[in-house]
């Protein structure tokens, strides 16, 4: 697939209506206030467009890539073939989330319960005084995502990227902890996890080892992101993955940093999860959590011993046996 285009006369224009489901926390330069950015989304587009093409050769994606979101490049695909604006419909702004269903932790030999989405949240809720740091766009906010495109190739792959973003991620800060999903019915559902079975690229995306875990449906967004987030946390504390509190061997590969582990590597390495959790609205207006799994061909400085691949396959393992309903014994 390429995209030679000429001139950018903007023919032909579609507009998606979405809804928040999950709490969003999307802002600008002054992260106090919240505010719904067209560039961000179309940040986040392009992310999901390489999500759902796995392309080995990295200057074909690349070449692929500039042709539907444009390149810092001084050539005829430069700029972008679409654009974007948004219409803000009904937007509501809160600093506290509900809470969310709880689990216990031991620290200091002492048993007490936290809310789940204060784990999922950490980093914009401060435990030590017990605070979200940010306001979020609540769920049930709307907002009208307006495009405009030079054909209808190019409208086709947007609203690709577009599908893969609202059914299977979200916008907004701690959007792979099922933050800032959204929902839109103007949005065309395509099964990507299901279409596309190549090999593992280079970079986080679909491929036949992706694995989409579907849980239970719920009356409420707070009961489906509580669901997928304690299924997260478990799978991550598991025995199979966490051989003890303060080993980090495992964990490490799932995501960086961990701040309380005392390995340089560990504490300021970086390294997105490659879970994606994420809340679904039905057509009927019931919630249901969902984690995605994409592993790909990690080339960080993790990759040499091959573990970060046995780990990614034990993760997926444990999410399996807890999608089932079976037992899982975690290290505390």
């Amino acid at each position: 697939m390429a995209f030679y285009i000429g001139k950018y006369n903007y023919r032909i224009k579609k507009s998606y209506e979405i809804e928040v489901v999950t709490p969003l926390f999307m802002s600008g330069a002054d992260i106090s206030r919240p505010e719904l950015r067209a560039a961000s989304i179309k940040g986040l587009l392009r992310f999901w467009w390489r999500a759902i093409h796995p392309i080995h050769n990295l200057d074909e994606l690349k070449k692929q890539e500039s042709a539907v979101f444009g390149s810092a490049m001084n050539d005829s695909l430069s700029k972008s073939p679409f654009s974007m604006f948004i219409e803000t419909k009904k937007i509501e702004i809160k600093d506290k989330i509900a809470e969310g269903k709880k689990v216990e932790v031991v620290r200091q030999n002492k048993n007490f319960n936290i809310d789940i989405f204060t784990y999922l949240g950490l980093g914009i809720y401060d435990p030590s005084n017990h605070n979200w740091s940010r306001k979020h766009i609540a769920p049930g906010s709307t907002f009208i995502l307006h495009c405009m495109y030079t054909s209808e190739a190019v409208k086709d792959e947007v609203e690709k990227a577009l599908s893969a973003l609202i059914h299977y991620g979200g916008m907004g800060a701690k959007s792979r902890n099922g933050f800032g999903s959204v929902y839109s019915k103007d949005v065309p559902i395509i099964e990507f996890h299901k279409k596309i079975a190549t090999d593992e690229a280079k970079y986080t995306s679909f491929s036949k080892k992706s694995q989409l875990f579907a849980f239970k449906v719920h009356e409420k967004w707070e009961d489906a992101l509580s669901e997928i987030g304690i299924a997260y946390r478990t799978m991550r504390l598991s025995q199979e993955i966490a051989i003890n509190k303060h080993d980090y061997g495992n964990r490490k590969y799932i995501a960086l940093p961990i701040v309380q582990a005392k390995e340089e590597e560990v504490k300021d390495g970086r390294h997105a999860k490659t879970c994606f959790l994420h809340v679904n609205k039905t057509e009927e207006g019931k919630y249901q959590g969902k984690i995605l799994v994409l592993p790909y061909k990690y080339q960080g400085p993790l990759a040499d011993n091959g573990e970060y691949a046995n780990v990614t396959q034990k993760m997926s393992g444990v999410l399996k046996k807890i999608h089932s309903g079976q037992d899982i014994k975690t290290i505390y």
